[in-house]
């Protein structure tokens, strides 16, 4: 899956050129590679480690992401905590993924599914606190009824599975995951996506207009800055 990344990064170096490039086309461990070296050659902004972090996140490495979404909260301050919080959900929830997944192998026994769970969890609050941080914030509003329900289904499964008799678990154990439970209500802004492990297409369009609008703001007061420093020269 891709998303176009806030192209107002293209201002601040080849390094972070080339990583919007390359997550454009898809190649998301390269972007994160790119957008890495960028940090390394300059004081990283906050809109410079949340591109890090998207990167990072498509490229399945949901820890890395986690990290730089921290430091771009760090670096932006309190007006970053909801985009920070948005992504650590969306890490969280690619981990619950893949914890279930590997529940699901013969003789993996009761860990997986509780370690499941717990991403699962946590993808809810921090969902949960991203609301929390403006008015209305539809595409966390759905990820975190999505979470809630995915909690729900989890412990129903792990319940299941537990109270199954011996000879039917390795039926259940060997049997492919059921999907998730679908989004409840009708979707405010768009259709979600109907692979729920997908990230929300709209989510990741409204984080990337925050973006750059942080991004145009920092460069207008930069170069009112100037403007005044030459009048003042003359």
């Amino acid at each position: 899956m891709r998303h176009l990344i806030w192209l107002g990064a293209l201002l601040l170096g080849s390094a972070t050129s080339a990583g919007v490039t390359a997550f454009e086309d898809g190649r998301a461990d390269e972007a994160a590679t790119q957008f890495s070296r960028a940090v390394l050659e300059c004081e990283p902004s906050a809109a410079l480690l949340m591109n890090l972090a998207l990167a990072e996140l498509h490229a399945g490495h949901p820890e890395a992401a986690e990290a730089s979404a921290e430091r771009a909260a760090l670096a932006g301050g309190p007006a970053w905590y909801g985009e920070r919080d948005f992504l650590l959900g969306a890490a969280a929830w690619q981990r619950s993924m893949r914890l279930e997944t590997r529940a699901d192998l013969p003789g993996a026994g009761p860990d997986p599914f509780q370690a499941a769970i717990a991403a699962a969890e946590l993808a809810r609050e921090s969902w949960k606190r991203a609301c929390m941080s403006r008015a209305d914030w539809p595409e966390a509003r759905r990820n975190l009824e999505r979470a809630i329900l995915r909690v729900r289904a989890l412990k129903k499964r792990q319940e299941d599975r537990e109270n199954a008799p011996t000879s039917q678990r390795v039926v259940q154990v060997t049997a492919p995951p059921p999907p998730p439970p679908p989004t409840t209500g009708p979707a405010p802004v768009a259709t979600p996506p109907s692979d729920p492990g997908r990230l929300d297409e709209a989510a990741i369009a409204a984080l990337r207009a925050r973006l750059q609008a942080a991004a145009l703001e920092k460069r207008r007061v930069r170069m009112a800055t100037r403007a005044t420093s030459a009048t003042e020269d003359w």
